[in-house]
């Protein structure tokens, strides 16, 4: 990861020692949660860090995420992005 993207998610709280495999953040989340501030944060790491504008098609990976029902199907989702998941 270049040293520019990880000047900015420090910019935005991220600790910057990466030894555990990832970048990590910590914050209280109030009741009721505020998730508009949890998404404005991630939208704000992807566009300083990753470069992410509008247009981009994002690969998102989440294997301990439940997988979308009939009653659930989040947006843009195909079975065919479930790459390993059949």
């Amino acid at each position: 990861m270049p040293a520019s993207a990880i000047a900015a998610l420090a910019r935005l709280g991220f600790s910057t020692d990466d030894s555990e495999g990832n970048f990590r953040i910590g914050f209280e989340v109030k009741e009721p949660p505020d998730f508009n501030a949890v998404a404005d944060l991630i939208l704000q790491a992807l566009h300083d860090a990753f470069e992410a504008r509008a247009g981009a098609t994002l690969l998102i990976e989440a294997p301990l995420a439940p997988r979308p029902t009939g009653k659930c199907v989040p947006v843009g989702w195909r079975a065919s992005d479930a790459h390993g998941m059949d």
